[in-house]
């Protein structure tokens, strides 16, 4: 028997109608893992899939983290405006989210998306037989009144509340330490060969065939998956206790 969506109380005011909190919901992501658990929590919304290029400078930023938090604001924010153009008054509420993996090495480095086969290749190899960290980010912007957006000076994603021209948001992230198993060449080409490594940071899919080449994880499943389900619930939980949202 399939289970029902678990809709928590602090989201009702989101959905009502009647509601003055009420607000239309948006994922900024393609990614149909983030749209599954989203899905799961009970909660309606569209799909608005950024149109962000993710051409940020990594050399710009003093640690990888600061640059996911700042690649998942950016994405979030470019479909926040884009709806704003569109509907002046509807209230929203923009999910975005942007997941990579590190390495544990001193100084760390960002893997993302491997290109071709070839280059989801050399990344599992790499990632044989070592721990690494996977890093997710999310940011919640919503609208404060009708009317166009304006960014401010400095958008760096933060833990805090930024507030901008008609808008605010936060940022957040999850990491958890992932560990492989000791690969050899006939495991990763036969994982290649499944096309699964194609479109997913660091070239695996934990919730597919990619569980095969995990030993070990610390921390949190889904942030792996790519949205971390609790620290995302108990954000929002906190934004509308607090009155922020």
């Amino acid at each position: 028997m399939a289970s029902q969506p678990m809709l928590l109380p602090f989201l009702r005011p989101l959905l009502d109608a009647d509601s003055p909190r009420k607000r239309t919901i948006i994922l900024a992501s393609g990614s149909p893992r983030r749209r599954e658990i989203l899905s799961q929590m009970g909660i309606p919304f569209r799909v608005e899939v950024s149109d962000f290029p993710e051409t940020l400078e990594k050399s710009s930023f003093s640690n990888p983290v600061d640059y996911v938090r700042q690649t998942a604001f950016e994405k979030g924010y470019a479909v926040l405006a884009k709806l704003r153009q569109q509907s002046p008054v509807e209230p929203l509420l923009v999910i975005s989210a942007d997941t990579v993996i590190i390495t544990l090495d001193s100084p760390s480095c960002i893997i993302e998306k491997p290109t071709d086969n070839e280059h989801a290749k050399c990344i599992l190899s790499e990632l044989s037989g070592r721990p690494h960290c996977v890093v997710t980010a999310f940011c919640l912007l919503f609208t404060t009144q009708a009317g166009s957006l304006s960014r401010i000076a400095s958008t760096n994603a933060s833990d805090d509340w930024i507030h901008g021209g008609g808008w605010k948001c936060r940022t957040c992230h999850e990491s958890t330490r992932v560990t492989f198993g000791a690969l050899d060449e006939s495991w990763i080409d036969a994982y290649v060969l499944t096309g699964e490594p194609m479109g997913k940071a660091g070239g695996y899919g934990y919730q597919g065939l990619g569980s095969a080449l995990i030993s070990k994880i610390d921390g949190c499943y889904y942030n792996v998956v790519g949205f971390p389900t609790h620290r995302f619930l108990k954000t929002l939980e906190e934004a509308a206790g607090s009155g922020d949202l």
